[in-house]
């Protein structure tokens, strides 16, 4: 099948969607390597169908054929969707792209590490945890800040006392690194975390974070915060104190009478009360299951 890319590239360009669809198709059904640029286009298409339709015939590839065109698109600096779209289809591949993805993980090309890192973490590429421990160390902030996050994403607790490092060293990096930890979910995090309670700009992600991962040794330093003037850092007090003792009394313990005693101070229950009515679902479940508590 001889393809004509540049019409393909017209009528991905100015066509209507039954169009559009049938040109990725026959593009699809080619298995040609040079239908890869116009479906990595199609990958941008404004229509979910189109998109859906390019995404599948892109995954079908050869990987041998479709790899390096990936990365012809990924070093794109010009065109930033083509990079985009060759970003969403390399999370997508199998086993082999992830050793791609590590290669290019050293490339001296630093905005190619650092999508290299993203992608991934979006894999949940776990063989990358050594190699995005080391990224951390990176010269480029954009890659460490990246390799923070996928190690989050990936969620090996391998990673817990690398991003504690991070938190203590690395003003830059503490925003990813509080969130990575929060997702890893490991108790070893927990003193660093309970630090930053004291930091005004900290607080709050670390309070998210306690709430995944802390157990009820946590709680003194966390109720005080239930009746933080500001509401949006009292609702996450809430939630993570909800959280932690939603994970004793699941694993039989009996309801704390302190943290009961704190929930039901008369302003902390106007609160809950009034929460009930916000727009943010969690904060309307957290305050419906500390209203039950009391």
């Amino acid at each position: 099948m001889t393809l004509d890319i540049q019409a393909a590239l017209e009528s991905l360009r100015t066509g209507e969607e039954p169009v559009r669809r049938r040109v990725v198709e026959e593009l699809g059904r080619s298995g040609e390597p040079d239908a890869v640029t116009p479906l990595l286009v199609a990958v941008a298409d404004e229509s979910w169908p189109v998109r859906q339709a390019a995404a599948e015939a892109l995954v079908a590839f050869d990987e041998d054929a479709l790899l390096p065109r990936l990365e012809t698109a990924l070093r794109n600096d010009e065109d930033a969707a083509m990079r985009n779209a060759a970003m969403e289809i390399y999370v997508k591949l199998g086993p082999r792209t992830g050793e791609a993805l590590l290669r290019l993980l050293d490339d001296a090309d630093e905005e190619v590490r650092n999508f290299a890192a993203v992608m991934l973490g979006a894999r949940r590429e776990r063989r990358a945890v050594d190699r995005l421990i080391a990224a951390l160390g990176d010269a480029d902030v954009n890659v460490r800040h990246a390799a923070a996050a996928s190690l989050g994403q990936i969620g090996d607790p391998k990673a817990v006392l690398p991003l504690v490092q991070v938190l203590r060293t690395e003003p830059w990096l503490q925003y990813p690194a509080i969130g990575a930890l929060g997702e890893i979910g490991d108790p070893q995090a927990e003193p660093a975390l309970l630090h930053l309670l004291d930091d005004e700009l900290l607080r709050g992600p670390a309070m998210e974070a306690l709430g995944r991962l802390a157990g009820r040794e946590a709680l003194p330093r966390l109720v005080p915060h239930l009746y933080d003037p500001d509401p949006l850092l009292r609702n996450m007090a809430i939630q993570a104190v909800v959280a932690i003792e939603q994970r004793a009394t699941a694993s039989g313990e009996s309801l704390d009478p302190e943290v009961q005693a704190a929930l039901r101070r008369q302003g902390l229950v106007d609160h809950l009360l009034a929460t009930l009515g916000d727009d943010e679902p969690n904060n309307r479940r957290t305050a419906a299951v500390t209203l039950g508590w009391l």
